[in-house]
């Protein structure tokens, strides 16, 4: 596919998957209470780590140092548009040419979108990714590095995978960071959950049910 014909085209920076590995790390290395909010880890960290550059977390602080922390899922969901349509190619021509045993990284891992609030506390959003997949974890107190389970789940959350420099969100790019993984994992915390009355939340909420 070439840049200028290719429907799964992004926009520099995303998406990508950040690994639960990395949220683990991220957590111990600045030392991030269980009050401290994702919108004030956007502001005492992110946003401070990537001012030089004006870059996404993920292309500022891991693409050259911490490639195990990521995943690329633009280079993924074109290969997996790739060997789809060669199958229906193999199936028109009964070749049977698809199925050769490879497998894309959404295949292989768990990977999704991750919908949150940023009210909510940020150890409350890793404990919902680490439950997500059905590791039950429990609270972070309990939560190991898990040396077994940590490289092998993604997401796409936003504050490292979007850049939090540009002042507005381009709806086509949560459009395309959701279509990417084909997974969307909603964050409900508390019992009322903060998310439902977020615009941007229901907007990735809707999307997801829209796009099935």
């Amino acid at each position: 596919f070439s840049p200028d014909t290719d429907p799964l085209a992004f926009e520099t920076g995303g998406p990508y998957g950040v690994s639960l590995q990395f949220l683990h790390d991220f957590i111990e290395e600045h030392n991030i209470s269980d009050t401290m909010t994702t919108a004030e880890v956007v502001e005492k960290i992110v946003k401070p780590q990537t001012a030089e550059t004006k870059e996404t977390y993920v292309k500022a602080k891991l693409w050259k140092t911490h490639p195990e922390y990521f995943v690329d899922l633009r280079k993924e969901v074109r290969e997996r548009e790739f060997l789809k349509r060669y199958a229906e190619r193999g199936e028109e021509y009964g070749t049977g040419w698809f199925g050769s045993g490879e497998l894309s990284i959404v295949d292989k891992y768990y990977v999704g979108f991750l919908s949150h609030a940023w009210l909510m506390p940020f150890k409350k959003l890793v404990e919902i990714a680490y439950q997500a997949p059905g590791t039950h974890y429990g609270r972070w107190s309990q939560l190991a590095p898990s040396h077994a389970l940590g490289p092998r789940v993604f997401y796409w959350i936003d504050i490292f995978c979007k850049n939090q420099h540009v002042p507005a969100p381009a709806m086509d790019e949560f459009f395309q960071a959701i279509e990417a993984p084909g997974r969307v994992v909603a964050a409900m915390w508390p019992s009322r959950p903060v998310a439902l009355s977020r615009v941007w939340c229901l907007y990735e909420l809707w999307t997801s049910l829209h796009r099935n």
